[in-house]
């Protein structure tokens, strides 16, 4: 059995939306499944059966490698361990996976389904350019998703720093021709993050821009960097919402792909323990100039989707 807590942010609560996984198709194979225990609208603990799915699928090649000389080929398959559960949130039917791979990485998944949104229009009408017309009279408004994952990292210690990786062209110019004679060299550019404030950063599609937390005092003894992990984004759209919407404070957390913060026990969710301030603003805005470098620091990403909803959406969504 496992506990966790219920009152995650947000007006619904994702934790107490959890709801029972069915064997063989939320989780398919031989799967071990686990109960949590949360609370009700009282606070009295409540037992969610079958909540957690821990189950092992084939994912395809993990690597392969060809002889020239033999031309023998080697081909091992890759295993990757999944650790998921499913929130329903009114419409929507969440799937959150922690996936954990034989070559060390780790992937966050969110899969959305569930029920489209949708709005019932004049018969003449048209949805003026915010949704799409998924059957006669019915329209599906436009709109973002947002998650928010906080990545509370130890590695090897809790004396951690953030570096922010892109990737650059390296030339030439008149001081590098030596160096790139042809022009084709890549190179990376690091910039360590020393503050919170200045850690607010963006995704950057054009440079491949990636997060790398490192122990400076644990370094790999195969090349004498620092040991880490990279962030790597993959679903990064910006918010759409306007800077004078009403709404707009409860989601300043969002105006940043990347925060960086020191640790501290009462700072759990990005918007605020109760999603009636803004969170990382607010706590970035008190101490602006908090230091993040070898530090017990927290990294909070957003990441999400825009859904521009088509008739294969309705009534009954395909997971995204």
């Amino acid at each position: 059995m496992i506990c966790f807590k219920a009152y995650d942010e947000g007006e619904f609560g994702l934790g107490i939306s959890a709801t029972s996984l069915i064997p063989f198709a939320d989780c398919a194979g031989r799967a071990t499944y686990f109960d949590a225990v949360l609370n009700n609208d009282t606070g009295h603990p409540i037992v969610y059966k079958k909540a957690i799915c821990l189950t092992e699928e084939d994912d395809g090649i993990l690597w392969r490698a060809r002889d020239k000389n033999t031309h023998k080929a080697i081909t091992v398959r890759s295993h990757r361990l999944l650790l998921s559960f499913t929130a329903t949130v009114g419409n929507y039917d969440y799937v959150f996976k922690w996936v954990f791979y034989q070559d060390g990485s780790i992937q966050h998944q969110v899969q959305m389904t569930g029920m489209l949104s949708i709005n019932i229009i004049a018969e003449d009408a048209t949805p003026a350019g915010f949704g799409t017309i998924v059957f006669p009279q019915i329209n599906a408004q436009y709109h973002q998703h947002f998650f928010n994952v906080r990545l509370d990292f130890d590695i090897d210690g809790g004396a951690n720093s953030v570096h922010m990786i892109d990737i650059e062209s390296a030339g030439p110019t008149e001081k590098e021709c030596n160096k790139n004679p042809y022009g084709s060299g890549i190179t990376t550019k690091t910039t360590p993050l020393k503050t919170s404030s200045q850690a607010r950063t963006f995704f950057s599609a054009e440079t491949g821009r990636t997060w790398v937390v490192t122990n400076s005092k644990s370094v790999n003894t195969k090349n004498n960097l620092p040991v880490g992990y990279k962030l790597i984004p993959q679903n990064t759209p910006g918010l759409l919402m306007k800077k004078d919407s009403l709404l707009r404070p409860k989601a300043a957390f969002l105006d940043y792909d990347v925060w960086v913060t020191p640790f501290k026990d009462e700072q759990m969710f990005a918007g605020g323990q109760y999603l009636n301030n803004s969170g990382l603003p607010e706590w970035v805005a008190k101490d602006p100039n908090a230091n993040i470098q070898d530090e017990d620091i927290v990294l909070w990403h957003n990441f999400g989707m825009t859904h521009f909803p088509r008739v294969e959406d309705f009534p009954v969504m395909p997971v995204e």
